[in-house]
């Protein structure tokens, strides 16, 4: 998966963009007629649009992709330990120390993160891309409107593309918060008797990496849950049916 990522983000993405670009989809292309009121470009001026466009947006998406591949190393490496800790046989204190080094790892991927902007609007931009793909995929099966292969297949990759990025973002770290919670419930029954160690597992929380700008105290306390994952299929629902009921499509 990791690997169909990269080679999709490296090479297939920018040929897309670029043909994307040239052709009169090309929402920068769109947006020139409209300002300039005409029907139609010049081909010098088309070329311009284009090239200026696709070379911006191969910009941004590659600063995306790199941010992204950093958060995601650390949702790895996160869920990859945690597992390790609920099933290998690890000492007390070795399972302890590991556990509070993934703290440290979480928070500084937080602080990343936040640094980074992008990542903490990656609920926003998954949204905005799900609902405008979502809304132009159903439009090629209403009646009285041609049906468009690139316009189709271009929807469906930004769909599944978004929502993968919401499935790593919050499933895999809804999932290893759930780890966390469960090695820690086991530690306690298993070591409930000491009072030293009673009292350290009680004062430990579990290990989460939250990529949103404000938490709830839930969300603090137990870690990123699957109703984060709930509330954009909602909206992506919500806001399609709205955006088209609210256009006409003839």
């Amino acid at each position: 998966m990791a690997n169909l990522t990269t080679f999709m983000a490296t090479c297939y993405s920018p040929v897309i963009t670029t043909w994307i670009s040239f052709t009169d989809n090309a929402p920068l292309y769109g947006f020139a007629l409209y300002v300039l009121k005409v029907t139609s470009l010049n081909f010098t001026f088309r070329v311009v649009i284009a090239t200026f466009a696709s070379i911006t947006f191969n910009i941004f998406a590659s600063v995306i992709y790199l941010s992204a591949l950093v958060e995601a190393s650390g949702i790895v490496v996160l869920n990859v330990w945690t597992k390790i800790l609920s099933k290998a046989d690890i000492s007390f204190s070795e399972t302890i120390q590991i556990y509070n080094q993934l703290k440290v790892m979480t928070i500084l991927m937080q602080e990343i993160g936040q640094d980074l902007v992008s990542v903490c609007l990656h609920h926003a931009f998954a949204v905005i891309m799900s609902t405008n793909a979502m809304y132009h995929f159903v439009l090629q099966f209403t009646s009285g409107r041609g049906m468009s292969i690139l316009v189709t297949y271009t929807s469906l990759v930004t769909l599944f593309a978004a929502t993968g990025i919401e499935m790593l973002a919050i499933c895999f770290v809804a999932k290893s918060s759930s780890m966390s919670k469960e090695m820690l419930r086991n530690l306690l029954r298993n070591n409930g008797q000491d009072k030293y160690r009673r009292r350290v597992l009680r004062s430990m929380r579990p290990n989460s990496i939250s990529f949103e700008f404000l938490d709830s105290v839930d969300s603090i306390r137990n870690g990123i849950g699957m109703d984060y994952f709930v509330r954009y299929l909602e909206r992506v629902q919500s806001h399609t049916v709205t955006w088209l009921l609210a256009t006409k499509h003839n």
